[in-house]
Order: structure tokens, then C-alpha cells, then sequence
């Protein structure tokens, strides 16, 4: 004879339901996710849908264990409503179980006594490390401190760091609604609580499935928790009906007869799942076809040992580590061998555990702690360390303006810019800057026509040599005072080379520039200072500048941004949160050979990898179509065009003198190219009629690295090789 059923069921579908989301996840990081029951913009037709799930072409013994593998992964978002479910269940038999009436306060403070401890202890470690490795919660970010409430409920906070910690949001909606729905079950009675909140609910959940466009994934998968109380207030009743009669429930969920009506709504909720409309009951339907086969392998006879139970009992804090364990081992890679994937999966599942054991273990110790604190001192101690906390983190964001300020909100450069429609921008006119960015210390002097000063008359001198310079950052020029730059120093040798003869230079480099400036430029300044040569320098990045539009360059740039040194800036810990992924998680990379975001960017080392002969030609175009304007220009002035070709820093430094050099990165390896920028623009400019003047010998002829050791452009004594070279080549020129 079968005696009273216990609720050992409980705690057995609860460890199911958990590993059941973990093969969700895990299935979802190797194959991806399914169309069938995710709808979201673009929602595949359902045919699609279901061809989806067709075995995979893999031949072999893992076929087999594949298609299992992603076929039940693919169902584990029915463990979220298994869990719903379960959560409603669990509440509502033990409010009924006690004799008290059930009050909303002392109610809501037990259940945020259970699940924030936990959760803001999980949220710990990812904040720690993400300093270092660049992986983690970012202090700097305002989805984490929104996190920490645990409403995730918008879509760009829903997913944040880890996708399934959506649920939490969800399950705190839940609970403040319960005591709200336990008392209208004991006012309407079973059967018209049923009709009003489950029919009321899917009404609801119906109108935003029909309506919502960019909320449609958070809304249908229960960012807003009305879309999940049908489940939730399933398990409601449920725990009515197992309170009264738990021989009789029991009994029933035995019964062929409701495996076979759980069996037909199964099938309903499968097929509903390929429509919008049908989402509306699908999760419920899927639910409640699944709970007898469910119901009788939890409720079994207990055994000598109940991993599952266990499991179950500690399932909220195995929840909440499983899926960064799960996406940190998947961000290698996922090996396709099937032994592989068991042994991987199976190796994540112990460690989440492991770790979410540890995790409750150390939830219950904070809130013993917490309890013996009193909540007075606990108030006072929390207000306490968040203020220490903030007042660190200030006081560190103030240390970094000071000593080692970054380029935030926009372009280091940008104070000393001003938008311009002709140019995109251009250097303020009239101004005096001071610059202090990522190792730059420097002042940047701009004439009236926004140009670095100074200026010069458009009225030749009878017998002079006349200059135009245009270029970028380099010649303008980035780190070094504006009377420092190339241009400045060039005016100076050709005047000493010839000290009887008038020499003029017009520096019209602005930082950012590029082709399209330099053909503009030359439709402008060309007929009116009437050089003798147009220098115009090339940089590897040129290629792209030409393709690019002002407004992206503007955006770029930040001129509508805040300014990086007022007050709200320093609240957001700009310049903080900039060093610590440029200064930390730069030199954890380099230690371990990675490649650095930031050095990678710095050296161009994209510009040098090799491309498809295909791809080589649409680089160059849109730059060739901007020269041809320049030339034409020249030509009518009658100015001669030279260009200085500038190397990337790799392409004359070595590891020695470029620290952010990654170390991974081997450009005598296949796939780069030393002298891709060389090798395309020098046969354009011969075709032009150009005269080229490549740096590379100049600067690699110093005996240190010309650029700058902490950022991307020259040292003072690349800048007076230049000029040394330009005047070498400009030397015998004059009208």
C-alpha cells in the first residue's frame, strides 16, 4: 500500500528543473539557440521553425548523441516554468500550512532575506575580476548597479553579463505580488481564481505578444512578471488541492487518463509555440503536459541517497553561478568531438555545484551575521560601506585626472576642435589648448583659419619658397607643442639651408584628417596661398578615413558629448574606469599573450594584415577618387605634390620600443603583410604623378623608437627627421 505522499517531489523537481535550464544553456552555446518558442523581430515562418530541429548532417556515432543533446538542451526553457511553477506551489502550501494570516511586509522581508544575500554574493567575484580581466560586472557600467536591485526587466538589462540572471527579476516580481494573489484565491476559491487571474494573465500576456515589436523577447519570456502568472498561479492551486487531499492529487497525476490529456496539451503547447498568437498558452500548456510524467518520477520512493533532492535543495545558488561558469568555458570554444562535449559539460555542472553550494553556505553565514548585527547596526553598516566604497572610488577617479589622465567621451584632442561643415571639424580658431591624455602633455596654438599657428599671408613674398602641409595628428601635431611639429621645424632648416631667400610654410594639418579633407583643402587653399608644393601626408588609416562619413568622424569625436572634465563626468568615474581597462586589463593580456585591445589599436596592426586582392581594391578607391581631385587642384595651381608616406609603429620599432605591443602578434607570421599600406598607395601615387617620400629608412634610422611609448605618434626627434627629410627632397625646389 502506498502511504501519504511527502514532498520530497518538491525538492526532486527542483534539481531536475535546474539541470534541465543548465542543458539549456549548454546546448544553446554549442548549436545556438531555437526559433521555435523565442519569438523576437524577424521571427522565422513556422515551417522554419520546426526545420530547425531536424537531425544534424553528422555522420558517425556523435550524430546520434548530437541531435539528444541539442533536442532536449532546446526544451530547457520549460525548466523557467517548471520553476514558476514550483515557486507558487512551495508559497502557497506553506502559507496555508500555518495557522497565521500571511502579512505583505514581514512576508517580503523574509523573501528578499533569501534571495539577496546570495545575489549580491554572486555578484561579487565577477566585480573583482573584471579590473584584470576585462570579463565580469564593471562598476563603471549602470546595468550592474541596476542588477544589484535584481530588476532585470528592460531588454538591455534583462541579458547583462549573464543572460539567466533574468529570472530573478522575474521571481521578485512574483513575490510581491503572492500575498496580493493568496488572498484572492481564499476570497474567489479555486475555480473563479483560476477563470480571473490565470485567464486575466494570458489575456494580458496575449495584447503585448499582438502589440510589442522591441520589447516582444523580454515581454514573452517574463521580463514582466503578468506574463508568467500563469504558471505561477497554477502551482497555486495545485498546493490548494494537495493541502486538501495530497492521496487524491497524487492518485490523479497516476492516471492514464490525464497522462493523456497532459500528453494532447503538450502537443497543443508545441505547436502554439511557432506563433505569436500561440504564445499567448503555449508555456502553460507545456507546463501542465509535462507535470504528470514529472510529477511521477519525482514523487518515487526515496533511496538511501537523493542527489537530485540535494541538488534541488540548493538550486537557487547552483542557478546563479551556472551560466558565468557555462559562457567562461564556451568562450574558447566548444569542442565539436562528442566525447569532448560530455566530458566539458559534465565538468561545468560539477563546478557550478560546487560553487553554488559554497555560495548558499556563505549566503546563510551573511545573513546570521546580519541577523546578530540588528538592523539598526546593519543599516548604519551598509550606509557606512557604501559611502567608504564611493568616496574610494571618487578619490581614485580624482588621482587619475590628476596624474595619468585618459581619453574619454570622445577624442583626447577634442577640447582643442570645433565642428566645421566644409572639414568635418578643425582646430578652434585663436586658441591656446593644453592637453594632458594617456601620457600626452602638450599645448596645441590654432591660427584664425583654425589651423595649428601660425598663420601666414596670402601674398607671396617676391622670390620665396612657399609650402602648404596637410596631413593628420601627426604633423599637427599630437604630443608635442604646436611649434614643435615637423612643419614648424621644416620652415626653419629650408630658411637656414638659404637664409637670402623667403620661406613659408602653412601647416593645414588638423588631427583626424584624411583624403577628403586633403582634397578639400586643396580646392580651397591652393588658388588662394599658391604653394610651390602641396605636402600631404599618407598614413595607413587613410584608406579608412576616406571611406568614412564627417558625421560618423563628429560622433567620434564627442562633440556632443559632456566634456571629460566637469563634474558629471568625475560621478561616472570616466577617467577611472578608462585607465583600469587600459592600464590593468592591457597588462593582464599582455602577461598571458593575448591580444590587447588598446595596443592593437595603437600599432595598426590591422592595417598590415593581408586581404584579398578584392578587398585591396576597395580599400583604395575611395581614396584614389579623393587624390584625383587634389591633383587636379594642384595642377591648376601649379603646385607640386609630394607625400610623406608614415609607417605604423611596428612597421620601425620593434617589441623593445612599443610596450603595448601585443605578444602574440608576429607580423613575420602568415597572415600580415609589413608592407601592405606601402605597396597599395605607392603605385597610386605614381599613377597620379605624385612624388612619394617613404619615412620608413628616416625613423627607423633613430636610434629609438620615434613614437611615443604610451600612445600612437612621434617623439620630438622623429619630428626633426621629418623635417630633415622633407627639406632634404624640398631643398633644390623653388619657382
Amino acid at each position: 500500500m502506498r502511504g501519504s505522499p511527502t514532498l520530497l517531489w518538491l525538492d526532486r523537481l527542483k534539481g531536475l528543473g535546474l539541470l534541465w535550464i543548465f542543458w539549456n544553456h549548454a546546448a544553446e552555446l554549442v548549436f545556438g539557440g531555437p526559433s521555435l518558442g523565442n519569438p523576437q523581430a524577424g521571427w522565422p515562418a513556422p515551417a522554419v521553425q520546426f526545420a530547425e530541429w531536424r537531425p544534424l548532417p553528422v555522420s558517425g556515432p556523435s550524430s546520434m548523441l548530437f541531435d539528444v543533446f541539442r533536442w532536449v538542451g532546446w526544451t530547457g526553457d520549460q525548466g523557467v516554468g517548471l520553476f514558476i511553477f514550483l515557486s507558487g506551489f512551495a508559497l502557497t502550501f506553506g502559507a496555508l500550512a500555518r495557522a497565521t494570516p500571511l502579512h505583505f511586509v514581514p512576508f517580503l522581508r523574509a523573501r528578499v532575506a533569501r534571495i539577496f544575500p546570495a545575489w549580491w554574493l554572486v555578484h561579487l567575484p565577477f566585480l573583482l575580476v573584471w579590473p584584470v580581466l576585462g570579463w565580469g560586472l564593471s562598476v563603471f557600467d549602470g546595468r550592474t548597479w541596476v542588477s544589484l536591485t535584481g530588476l532585470r526587466v528592460t531588454p538591455d538589462t534583462m541579458y547583462h553579463f549573464a543572460p539567466a540572471w533574468w529570472y530573478v527579476g522575474l521571481a521578485l516580481q512574483l513575490y510581491v505580488v503572492f500575498p496580493g494573489l493568496l488572498a484572492l484565491l481564499r476570497r474567489l476559491g479555486p475555480t473563479r481564481f483560476a477563470v480571473a487571474i490565470v485567464g486575466g494573465a494570458l489575456l494580458l500576456r496575449g495584447v503585448g505578444l499582438a502589440t510589442c515589436d522591441a520589447w516582444l523577447d523580454a515581454w514573452s519570456r517574463g521580463a514582466i512578471g503578468v506574463t508568467r502568472v500563469p504558471e505561477f498561479a497554477a502551482g497555486m492551486l495545485l498546493a490548494v488541492a494537495w493541502s486538501a487531499n495530497a492521496v487524491g492529487v497524487d492518485a490523479a497525476l497516476r492516471r492514464p487518463v490525464v497522462w493523456g490529456a497532459g500528453l494532447a496539451l503538450y502537443g497543443l503547447g508545441v505547436a502554439a509555440s511557432a506563433t505569436r498568437l500561440g504564445m499567448t498558452i503555449a508555456p502553460l500548456c507545456l507546463l501542465l503536459g509535462a507535470l504528470p510524467p514529472l510529477y511521477v518520477f519525482a514523487a518515487r520512493r526515496p533511496g538511501a541517497r537523493e542527489p537530485l533532492a540535494w541538488l534541488g535543495r540548493r538550486s537557487y545558488g547552483v542557478f546563479l553561478v551556472h551560466h558565468p561558469i557555462l559562457l567562461k568555458l564556451g568562450a574558447v570554444g566548444w569542442p565539436v568531438g562528442a566525447l569532448s562535449l560530455v566530458l566539458r559539460t559534465w565538468a561545468a555542472l560539477a563546478v557550478s555545484t560546487v560553487a553554488g553550494a559554497l555560495l548558499e553556505r556563505a549566503a546563510r553565514g551573511l545573513e546570521a551575521g546580519a541577523r546578530r548585527l540588528g538592523a539598526a547596526r546593519l543599516r548604519a553598516a551598509v550606509a557606512a560601506g557604501g559611502l567608504l566604497a564611493a568616496g574610494g572610488l571618487l578619490a581614485a577617479e580624482a588621482a587619475v585626472r590628476r596624474f595619468d589622465p585618459q581619453e574619454v567621451d570622445g577624442w583626447g584632442e577634442r577640447p582643442s576642435l570645433v565642428p566645421d561643415d566644409r572639414l568635418g571639424w578643425k582646430l578652434a580658431p585663436d586658441r591656446e589648448t593644453r592637453l594632458r591624455w594617456l601620457g600626452y602633455d602638450y599645448v596645441v596654438r590654432s591660427s584664425a583659419l583654425g589651423f595649428p599657428a601660425p598663420a601666414i599671408p596670402e601674398a607671396r613674398a617676391p622670390g620665396g619658397l612657399r609650402i602648404l602641409v596637410v596631413g593628420d595628428a601627426f604633423s599637427s601635431a599630437e604630443g608635442v607643442d604646436t611649434e614643435d611639429a615637423w612643419p614648424r621645424r621644416l620652415e626653419a632648416l629650408l630658411a637656414a639651408a638659404a637664409p637670402d631667400r623667403p620661406v613659408e610654410v602653412l601647416n593645414a594639418a588638423v588631427t583626424g584628417y584624411g583624403p577628403t579633407q586633403y582634397a578639400a583643402l586643396a580646392s580651397d587653399l591652393l588658388p588662394r596661398f599658391r604653394p610651390d608644393v602641396y605636402v600631404m601626408t599618407f598614413f595607413a588609416n587613410d584608406f579608412a578615413d576616406a571611406a568614412t562619413s564627417y558625421e560618423d568622424f563628429r560622433a567620434e569625436i564627442g562633440f556632443e558629448r559632456p566634456s571629460p572634465d566637469t563634474l558629471a563626468a568625475g560621478l561616472r568615474l570616466a577617467h577611472l574606469e578608462r585607465f583600469v581597462a587600459i592600464r590593468m586589463q592591457d597588462a593582464w593580456n599582455a602577461a598571458r599573450g593575448a591580444v590587447r585591445t588598446h595596443g592593437y589599436g595603437l600599432g595598426h596592426f590591422d592595417k598590415l594584415v593581408v586581404r584579398t586582392p578584392d578587398e585591396d581594391l576597395a580599400d583604395v578607391a575611395p581614396t584614389r577618387a579623393r587624390y584625383a581631385e587634389v591633383r587636379h587642384a594642384a595642377e591648376r595651381a601649379g603646385a607640386r605634390v609630394l607625400v610623406p608616406i608614415i609607417p605604423a609603429a611596428p612597421q620601425v620599432c620593434d617589441r623593445a620600443g612599443l610596450p603595448y605591443w601585443p605578444p602574440a602578434v608576429d607580423l613575420d607570421a602568415p597572415g600580415y603583410d609589413r608592407d601592405r599600406p606601402q605597396r597599395l598607395v605607392m603605385p597610386l601615387l605614381a599613377e597620379l604623378g605624385f612624388k612619394a617620400l617613404d619615412l620608413r629608412p628616416v625613423l627607423a634610422a633613430l636610434p629609438t623608437c620615434p613614437y611615443h611609448p604610451g600612445n600612437m605618434h612621434w617623439r620630438p626627434a622623429a619630428h626633426e627627421a621629418v623635417a630633415a627629410a622633407v627639406a632634404a627632397r624640398l631643398a633644390p625646389q623653388r619657382r
